[in-house]
């Protein structure tokens, strides 16, 4: 791996590598879709300033929007930042009274990794939940796990949803070749220097 040993990501006092990432990443994908599975998870993000995710709490107006969107989307995992568990608990009540069929994800709890800030997001309870780090200690990312490649530059990527204003919001797929030219333009656009940390 190109870089390995440079700092990827900076958070409050932690550090992560490359390589540290990218392992983590592996053992995200050997827990959710499994070596054997060849579809795709749909999974989505309940945090603050998302990048890449089917929604962001920036853009949550109302409970009811985010139910909507849980309920469109089907998600077999939702990743919940401990900050936003109450949003997400409201709209799965909104759900179990609407939708009799709704078949409930996954929860990965989403706490703080920071120690400074670690022993206040440890009192969040959750029944039935997995921590990120409890997720990631599922499996020891076997090397039989087979990475699953797009079969074509139209193959969807993520999903992401209009505001909701005029009605239900709607979900817009979108596919690799898609997702490829939005870095591209983000990094001409920001004029990113070689060897970026995420912070």
């Amino acid at each position: 791996m190109v870089y390995s040993d440079r700092v990827s990501i900076v958070y409050g006092s932690l550090k992560y590598t490359w390589k540290e990432t990218f392992q983590r990443c592996y053992k995200l994908a050997c827990c959710s879709i499994g070596s054997k599975h060849t579809g795709v998870i749909r999974a989505s993000l309940c945090c603050s300033h998302g990048r890449s995710n089917c929604f962001s709490t920036e853009h949550l107006p109302r409970i009811t929007t985010l139910a909507v969107q849980l309920k469109l989307l089907e998600a077999k995992v939702i990743f919940v930042d401990h900050q936003f568990l109450n949003l997400a608990l409201q709209a799965f009540e909104i759900l179990t009274k609407t939708c009799t069929d709704y078949k409930f994800p996954l929860v990965v709890l989403m706490l703080e990794t920071d120690p400074v800030a670690k022993i206040a997001s440890n009192n969040h309870q959750l029944s039935g939940h997995h921590t990120y780090d409890s997720l990631l200690n599922l499996t020891n990312g076997s090397d039989d796990f087979d990475i699953v490649r797009p079969k074509g530059e139209c193959d969807p990527i993520s999903i992401v949803f209009t505001s909701g204003t005029t009605g239900e919001p709607k979900g817009v797929v979108h596919g690799h070749r898609g997702a490829y030219l939005t870095t591209l333009a983000e990094i001409i656009l920001n004029e990113l220097k070689a060897m970026p940390v995420y912070l």
